[in-house]
């Protein structure tokens, strides 16, 4: 199994800064202008089963879709609120 703790926090000027607290094989995660995160893995998880578990109110959506194969797209969402969110959350990937 592979896992890691996404760390997100306000800085400033609406930057975030984003670290990995603590993780099995994760080598980084990045927020992207569109709060997209992307999580990148020392090995292939294109072919694996991922879930996000999101700190707080929100849920997650992970993807590959066209992606390298070591790396994860992750959207954090609030109900009834439509683009994403910034947050902390955990990710697990089983191969």
């Amino acid at each position: 199994m592979l896992w890691g703790k996404v760390q997100t926090r306000d800085g400033d000027n609406d930057w975030y800064t984003v670290t990995v607290a603590s993780q099995r094989h994760v080598t980084g995660a990045l927020i992207r202008g569109d709060f997209h995160y992307r999580v990148t893995f020392d090995r292939p998880v294109d072919q694996c089963a991922a879930q996000v578990t999101p700190v707080g109110d929100s849920y997650g959506a992970v993807s590959s879709f066209g992606l390298p194969t070591n790396e994860l797209d992750v959207a954090l969402y609030i109900q009834g609120w439509d683009p994403p969110v910034a947050g902390s959350f955990s990710i697990t990937v089983n191969c």
